[in-house]
């Protein structure tokens, strides 16, 4: 059958395949039954590498966010969305540290050492905070497309789709346009590791 375009806009999109559908004699589904949820994420392999990136991407991000409000003198209602997005980070770090148990970083291990030039201006904080949201949601779609345990997977999108909404917000308060222009790309963990070791010092072994 071939859709007539003008048929298409007057039926809509659901009526028109709904007919295609049934000439093929398969039967249109009115309501799909929600898929079943995959058991909770028992990394694989390499798959542990993006839920301990990630886990100590969020500790940077915890920080970040924590310095923004106490050095950015924002207005109310940019502090409480970069409360709630600190928030929201929190139970990011919260998940990921009960999938790597002993072994996730945590505020005991490292020592966030945040650089004090990006926090002189409000200019500064936005444009260090978007830097670091399009790294972490980078490295999560890359994880996305990479790793092996379907849990591991839908753990890694619904974090993704969260730091996107933060660096939506961010971009927001920057004046700047809230989406990028195409689609995103994946960042590897080797392209963003570099960039975020600058931050992070070791307690058990202090660098001098």
């Amino acid at each position: 059958m071939a859709l007539d375009r003008n048929q298409f806009l007057r039926l809509g999109a659901a009526s028109v395949l709904t007919g295609v559908v049934g000439r093929t004699g398969v039967a249109a589904a009115q309501d799909p039954a929600p898929a079943p949820a995959p058991a909770g994420p028992t990394p694989q392999g390499d798959d542990v590498a993006y839920v301990l990136w990630g886990a100590t991407a969020e500790l940077v991000s915890i920080a970040y966010y924590t310095r923004a409000l106490a050095d950015g003198k924002f207005s109310p209602r940019a502090a409480r969305r970069l409360r709630a997005a600190r928030t929201a980070d929190r139970d990011h770090l919260r998940r990921l540290k009960a999938v790597l148990g002993e072994d996730a970083p945590s505020e005991e291990d490292l020592e966030i050492v945040l650089p004090d030039h990006a926090f002189k201006t409000r200019a500064r904080i936005l444009d260090f905070g978007i830097d670091l949201e399009r790294r972490i949601t980078g490295v999560y779609l890359d994880g996305v497309a990479r790793t092996t345990d379907e849990g591991t997977r839908l753990l890694l999108g619904r974090l993704l789709i969260s730091d996107g909404q933060h660096l939506t917000m961010l971009r927001g308060l920057d004046h700047r346009p809230q989406s990028d222009a195409g689609l995103r790309a994946p960042v590897r963990i080797s392209q963003a590791s570099p960039w975020l070791d600058r931050f992070l010092r070791s307690r058990s072994f202090p660098t001098r």
